[in-house]
């Protein structure tokens, strides 16, 4: 590993974060925000702006954790499948961008950024009895990939994780106007939750090789190749059956419906996932589809609650 400058550039502690990841974040904080439109008809413009930045800076700061765990256990260095920018982490370590130490001083700075962020929103709303809803989803964050709870090394556990903390972020966002955690709102999470966890899913296919070198057992990993396309099945019929059983006892309206855009090209993912062994090519397909589905998904309930 080559020198590093002891003051990185701003670009490199940037591109630490995965900044193109990050709208999903805020994709979350949209749907909870037109569930609390709809509850409330009104909305608080700067809490919701305030909330967007817990969850990105949230998330962001997960990422970073991510990538110094993932240097500590050896997988982003051994992995020479990986797919990039999408899986094999962000580089900066591997690449002698950042020092290991420069990674973990960005993952703690982002978590008391996130921190001051949140707790700047709950005094907008006077709130101060969501803060368990922050406080958990920053846990999950750091508890995905640090010792001892090393989540993402835990199969099904780490897909869990992804959506409950998403499901946070949703139901959090709801929370805004009406100072409580409503069933629909949380329920609504973890349909949302359930396509971000088949991002993570599909990104770690790539990866099986260079996990499982290192004792990284991710869901993917302990799944064999011909069935890996069933737990990304359960995700979306799981995702789509929250939402449709909310419309059919009238939770959400009818123009909810308008999430099933992201629908086709969840569908060509399970059909991609089936073709195994799995060609490059293919799985690069499949994590561009999962992503794209994952976001016309979130951005379609949001306008079709809003509107309904």
């Amino acid at each position: 590993m080559g020198a590093m400058s002891a003051s990185p550039k701003l670009a490199h502690l940037v591109l630490a974060t995965r900044p193109s990841f990050l709208t999903i974040a805020a994709v979350g904080c949209l749907i909870g925000f037109a569930l609390s439109y709809q509850q409330t008809g009104g909305i608080d413009p700067w809490a919701c702006l305030l909330a967007i930045m817990v969850a990105v800076i949230g998330q962001a700061s997960a990422n970073v954790i991510n990538d110094y765990y993932d240097a500590l256990n050896g997988s982003d260095a051994i992995n020479q499948d990986r797919i990039s920018p999408f899986t094999g982490g962000s580089r900066m370590i591997q690449d002698a961008l950042l020092s290991e130490t420069q990674v973990k001083a960005i993952g703690v700075t982002t978590l008391l950024l996130a921190t001051l962020a949140g707790t700047a929103l709950l005094h907008r709303l006077n709130a101060w009895h969501l803060i368990w809803v922050g406080c958990a989803g920053l846990f999950i964050g750091w508890a995905y990939s640090a010792e001892p709870f090393r989540l993402m090394s835990r199969g099904l556990w780490g897909e869990a994780a992804i959506v409950a903390a998403w499901a946070l972020i949703v139901a959090g966002s709801a929370s805004l106007q009406t100072h409580q955690l409503t069933p629909s709102a949380i329920m609504l999470g973890i349909a949302y939750g359930l396509p971000v966890a088949s991002i993570l899913y599909a990104n770690q296919i790539p990866d099986i090789k260079a996990d499982r070198a290192v004792g990284k057992m991710t869901l993917a990993v302990r799944t064999p190749a011909h069935q890996l396309w069933i737990w990304y099945a359960l995700f979306a019929a799981l995702s789509w059956a929250i939402v449709m059983g909310m419309i059919a006892v009238h939770t959400l309206p009818n123009a909810a419906l308008l999430s099933l855009i992201g629908l086709p090209f969840s569908l060509a993912a399970i059909h991609n996932l089936k073709k195994a062994p799995l060609p490059r090519q293919t799985i690069t397909s499949c994590i561009k589809q999962t992503i794209l589905a994952a976001h016309l998904f979130g951005l379609g309930l949001s306008v079709g609650i809003a509107i309904g």
